[in-house]
């Protein structure tokens, strides 16, 4: 358990600075609301670790010699 908070976090911390990369400027010029875009961000980084997520630790795997949950907790 808590292995997985650390990749909860890690994970949390990273999605925030991509989602403000891609929502900040449209959020302050007030052409998307706040949780609109915290909505959607949320919405499509779930969909994206959901279908590709396997594919990312698979590829962390191959570039060290981490065991699977290894290479989940660092990723």
């Amino acid at each position: 358990m808590t292995s997985l908070l650390g990749g909860v976090f890690l994970g949390w911390s990273l999605g925030a600075n991509d989602a403000a990369n891609v929502f900040g400027s449209a959020v302050t010029s007030r052409m998307v609301k706040f949780w609109t875009a915290a909505i959607l961000a949320a919405t499509f980084v779930l969909i994206g670790a959901l279908l590709q997520g396997q594919s990312g630790i698979e590829t962390l795997q191959t570039l060290t010699r981490f065991t699977y949950q290894q290479a989940i907790i660092a990723s």
